[in-house]
């Protein structure tokens, strides 16, 4: 113990320069072989962290990385200039469907059209007949009032998790953000949050 606390004490002197005074007889310690508490308190300096020490920088943790969240968006189409989501997830759906029923369920190119609708399809639209298929979107939410679509699917997945978890898993209101995320967050979204939820390493704080 007693040589590591006389090793800080030569790094604080390298760091403030007070080693050096005191080879050249500056030092304020009486005898001039390093410095004294009085000397230290006297110069002014803000008191050290263990950054500032050099050899103690590999003793001190650095932070687990966060985890990676990366939320992937459809290729642009030139039919859709403006990216009209629901016309744009629809007309997909419907050019995959088209493609493996002239080219057959083995023509490789017709999954760029399931990749495209996969990505932005909203979670509740993937199990509707297509007879049935019905367009509804989300209420207004005054916290999203240029509807950041992804920003309010995002935060209403969240929301409903942690209203479960707060409420209980029978605490009906909570199913307002089910409905929400359910109708707006693309399906592909929503099946690696549950994924990582289960595993433990979802990078939001629920």
């Amino acid at each position: 113990m007693a040589w590591m606390m006389a090793k800080v004490a030569a790094s604080v002197g390298d760091v403030l320069g007070m080693n050096k005074d005191n080879e050249h007889g500056s030092g304020s310690g009486s005898s001039g072989h390093g410095p004294t508490v009085q000397a230290m308190g006297q110069t002014g300096e803000m008191p050290l962290s263990m950054e500032d020490i050099p050899w103690a920088k590999k003793f001190m943790k650095k932070p687990p990385p966060e985890p990676e969240f990366r939320l992937e968006t459809a290729p642009f189409d030139p039919r859709f200039p403006n990216t009209n989501q629901t016309k744009y997830c629809y007309q997909s759906y419907l050019d995959y469907h088209r493609c493996r029923k002239v080219k057959g369920e083995d023509y490789k190119p017709c999954e760029y059209f399931f990749k495209v609708y996969k990505s932005m399809c909203p979670n509740a639209w993937k199990t509707v007949q297509e007879a049935e298929f019905k367009l509804e979107t989300a209420p207004f939410d005054p916290r999203f009032p240029n509807m950041n679509q992804t920003k309010y699917c995002y935060q209403s997945y969240i929301d409903y998790h942690r209203c479960r978890k707060i409420k209980g898993e029978s605490y009906k209101p909570c199913e307002y953000f089910f409905k929400v995320y359910n109708s707006i967050c693309p399906f592909a979204w929503v099946e690696k949050w549950d994924d990582q939820l289960s595993n433990g390493n979802f990078p939001g704080k629920i």
